[in-house]
């Protein structure tokens, strides 16, 4: 959210550029899993786990940090 808010502050040119990357950010992780067992089958799958539980770890940390300090990671 917090990038959102800066956008106001970037010319008009670059706020569609910072937007176009946003989105894409956005929709990256959800267009890996697909992808990857596009591309490795099956033997992705094990690969897809360990970074699921790497994200979900990310995600514990991030919150611990904002109810801590009142800013996370993100």
């Amino acid at each position: 959210m917090a990038f959102l808010s800066q956008l106001d502050r970037l010319a008009p040119d670059q706020t569609l550029t910072a937007l176009a990357a946003y989105n894409l950010a956005y929709a990256l992780p959800f267009l890996a899993v697909p992808l990857s067992l596009a591309v490795a089958g099956r033997a992705g799958v094990p690969g897809l786990r360990k970074a699921g539980a790497a994200v979900g770890v990310g995600l514990l940390v991030d919150a611990a940090l904002f109810f801590a300090t009142g800013t996370g990671l993100i």
